[in-house]
Formats: structure tokens, sequence, C-alpha cells
């Protein structure tokens, strides 16, 4: 019994961590102040939430180390996958960071790597949640040991296209929506409040694992 239980324990160990509720506010902060100064102007740009549904996601994403095989759970949504990282990633230092320097809107062409921009302003994208692992061979056969993914709803993994319309602030937004900080949102309590008081994936299978670890342990006390 004692083998099994260690062997759960350190099955559970290499889950994805998902981030505090205070990195959620931040990761959200960090969407809305990007999405709020957009160049030019968006007219369809919608205020982001973090969920845990989307949060979820990014635990499933990051599960095996590579790319899922079944993207049916994924179908709608788009991934920011950062990978190559030598150290635990930060959120905010990972995600702040990005701009859209090389972005050019009006030929909707980019100069660098402009994906992650794009993705962060995707106009339509209302909801995000991410989730970060450590994965000693790397993610998808890389030789890095820790990669972050964050997962969009609605999204386009292609971006083809551009990612907002632009215009006046909020001067498309839908029927019944209000103007924050040059976003459109929904008069009435947002998913961000949900996602603080929701259990993910990854806070049951921490409990689960203290509570393995006590089992452990309490043979040695006596």
């Amino acid at each position: 019994m004692l083998k099994f239980l260690s062997v759960l324990v350190l099955t559970w160990h290499v889950l994805a961590e998902v981030p505090t509720d205070e990195e959620r506010k931040a990761i959200v902060e960090c969407h809305t102040k990007l999405r709020e100064h957009v160049k030019p102007s968006a007219s369809n740009m919608m205020l982001m939430n973090y969920t845990i549904e989307m949060e979820n996601l990014a635990v499933k994403y990051l599960a095996d180390c590579r790319p899922p095989t079944n993207r049916e759970p994924f179908q709608g949504t788009a991934d920011l996958l950062i990978d190559g990282l030598p150290e635990k990633p930060k959120y905010v230092e990972e995600l702040c960071k990005v701009n859209g320097n090389d972005y050019d809107y009006e030929k909707n062409d980019c100069s660098g790597n402009c994906r992650e921009y794009k993705l962060m302003v995707w106009a339509t994208a209302a909801q995000v949640g991410c989730a970060s692992k450590e994965c000693p061979n790397g993610f998808d056969a890389l030789k890095s040991r820790y990669a972050l993914v964050c997962i969009y709803k609605p999204s386009d993994n292609f971006l083809a296209k551009r990612p907002y319309e632009s215009g006046e602030s909020c001067s498309r937004c839908p029927d019944g929506y209000r103007c924050l900080r040059n976003q459109c949102y929904e008069d009435k309590p947002t998913t961000t409040s949900i996602a603080m008081t929701t259990t993910s994936i990854g806070t049951v299978l921490s409990t689960i694992e203290a509570l393995l670890f006590t089992m452990l342990l309490l043979p040695l006390l006596e």
C-alpha cells in the first residue's frame, strides 16, 4: 500500500501548476492593459476574463509535455505556448512583456514573431486561462525544462486576419455591452470573479497530493 501511495504522489507531483488568485488577476491586467492601448484603436475589443474552464484546458494541454493529439476539447480556442524556459516561469513577466512593436496593422504583417501579440489582442477572445509545467525531457522533444501555456476562447489558432477592427473604441460592441478601458463588457458579474471561487483541476490534485504525503509520513512518526 505504501509503495502504491508513493507512485501516486510521484505521478501527481509532475502535474501542471496553475496560477494563484493574485497571478490570475495579474494575467487579466496584462491583457487588459495591452488591449486598451492598441494602435490603431479597436472598435470591437472585448474585455478579457480569466476562467477556470480555460485554466483546466491549459492543464490538459501540458499533461503529456507535448501538443495534445486530441484537439476536440480545444475546438474554438487558441493556445499561446512559451517553452524553452530554464526556470519556473512567472506569468506576469512572460505575458506583460508582449507588445505590438513588430506588427503592422495596416499591412497585417509582422517584421518578427508577433503570434503572441495577436493572440493577446484578438478582439473576440474574452476568456483566458493559463498553466505551467516542468517537463524533464523538454516540451515537444525540445531541450528545455519549463513550459507555460495560456488558452483563449473564442479564438483562432491560424491568426491569418487582423486581430481586431479599427475604429473608435467600443463603437462596435455587441448590443447591451458597455465600455471599460476601451473594451466591451457585459454589464453583469464577470467570469473573473467566478474563477476566483471555482476549484480547478490543479487545485484539487494539489490537495490530494498533500493528503497522500501526510499518509506516508504518519507511519514514520509512530
